[in-house]
């Protein structure tokens, strides 16, 4: 049985979406339904259109046309902020993660809590208890002090992967998701 929003609704359902670059035809006419609990794989060739989807869905791109309806209301998602705010979340080919940080900075990057409000301390205890019971969750052996650099591909994209969870996303788009992984970790 697949789950659907309580009045049966789905997440997402993207309808006869269409992308131009300028004569490119990037994506012709495309519809996908996603209900709440639903794991989807957009498979196709290089330049396909997969990741242009993908970036339409997170705020990245602005479609050419059709519509896209986010838990049964039309909704125009014209910046990542927005797509946010709406609870997806995207994790890129290309991971917007900084080596040099500890894997604790990288999934509260641009999201710290502070102490005493934006000038404040940050909540170390608080902020390193969330990292810690998200990375536990999705099975990450890491620490949460540990740098980034020295994890593996696949541990950097469980990162990326526990922030978009950490912070309640209903949508979590995992763009070319076995690129940095090995044949284990795809298999796992």
């Amino acid at each position: 049985m697949v789950n659907t929003l309580e009045n049966g609704i789905p997440l997402l359902a993207a309808e006869r979406i269409e992308k131009w670059y300028g004569k490119i035809h990037a994506l012709r006419g495309i519809d996908v339904v996603i209900h709440p609990g639903e794991a989807l794989a957009l498979i196709g060739d290089n330049g396909a259109g997969k990741s242009t989807f993908a970036k339409i869905v997170a705020g990245v791109e602005r479609k050419t046309s059709g519509r896209l309806l986010w838990k049964g209301k039309e909704v125009d998602i014209s910046s990542i902020k927005q797509a946010r705010n709406l609870g997806i979340e995207t994790v890129y080919q290309e991971q917007a993660l900084a080596p040099q940080l500890t894997v604790m900075q990288n999934i509260f990057l641009g999201r710290t809590e502070n102490k005493f409000g934006i000038l404040g301390v940050l909540n170390h205890k608080k902020v390193a208890g969330a990292a810690r019971r998200v990375l536990d969750e999705l099975g990450l052996g890491v620490g949460v002090n540990q740098d980034l650099r020295f994890c593996s591909g696949g541990e950097q994209q469980g990162v990326a992967v526990a922030r978009a969870i950490l912070f309640k996303a209903n949508l979590v788009i995992l763009d070319e998701p076995t690129r940095a992984l090995s044949t284990r970790g795809v298999e796992r």
